[in-house]
């Protein structure tokens, strides 16, 4: 199988209008929340419903946000999904300048700075500044948003459901405001659709070398998750259970096959007769 057939290359990924009406429900949602209750709004009752997830499975939901993880995590596609990944890595581009953007002109606190630590539940790093909007959220998004543009209806609900606990996981670990989740499902969602437009005028990544290029630097990240202490270490096990899947399947796909089937190429060459 080829990593990259003539569609993925001459062809970019479409990300559909319906990003962008997904993208305005959760920034109505955000409004909402605002509105009705100011920015506070709804973090109790979420953060109090999730205590029957225990810390180590909370851990390990809100640590694929991470976009450490997320990049390795998304190792584990690449092969199948090429134009997927391009439109991925365009979408990251864009959000991360968007929200590192917006992040210090809103300068908004987070729960752990604003609320005595023994009123919620709270894991992992004591983080107390920038909560708007939610970076884990955003790249979550990101990835659920590129992958769900190469499926139909029901694996796009399911995907962006996906994304969504691991934005809820924000709130239910004590770090982000509800407010934040949504709008970084939002941020992540819109940063897509902008990276499709991209992709239809910039297909570098589409090319051979190109997403063979980044393959490269998704297999670096792996690497990198793997050899370090995440976040919430609860999680670790499954950072590098997902590390070493992503890198056994590229090596497989881009390193193994195609030298199986040159191989059968030639003997089936040496075969016919002169």
């Amino acid at each position: 199988m080829n990593t990259t057939d003539s569609r993925s290359q001459d062809t970019p990924l479409i990300a559909g209008r319906w990003l962008l009406w997904t993208a305005a429900v959760f920034a109505a949602a955000a409004a909402l929340l605002l509105i009705g209750g100011g920015y506070e709004a709804g973090f109790f009752a979420i953060n109090d419903a999730a205590r029957v997830v225990s810390d180590g499975e909370l851990s390990r939901l809100t640590q694929l946000g991470d976009s450490l993880t997320a990049l390795s995590l998304f190792l584990l596609f690449a092969w199948r999904y090429p134009r997927a990944l391009w439109l991925a890595v365009l979408g990251a581009l864009i959000a991360t300048a968007l929200s590192h953007g917006i992040k210090p002109i809103a300068h908004l606190a987070r729960p752990p700075a604003v609320l005595d630590l023994d009123l919620f539940r709270h894991l992992g790093p004591l983080w107390k500044r920038d909560s708007f909007p939610s970076g884990h959220t955003v790249t979550a998004f990101v990835v659920a948003g590129a992958l769900a543009c190469e499926l139909r209806v029901t694996g796009r609900v399911l995907l962006l459901g996906a994304a969504l606990l691991v934005g809820l996981s924000r709130v239910a670990a004590g770090v982000h405001w509800p407010v934040d989740v949504f709008a970084g499902a939002a941020l992540g969602l819109v940063s897509v659709r902008l990276g499709g437009l991209l992709a239809q005028r910039w297909h570098w990544g589409l090319r051979p070398f190109g997403h063979r290029l980044l393959v490269l630097a998704l297999a670096g990240c792996a690497i990198a998750d793997f050899i370090r202490t995440p976040s919430y270490p609860e999680a670790q096990v499954v950072t590098r259970l997902i590390a070493v899947a992503g890198l056994a399947l590229s090596f497989f796909h881009y390193i193994v096959q195609p030298r199986l089937q040159a191989r059968a190429h030639g003997a089936r060459a040496a075969a016919q007769p002169h």
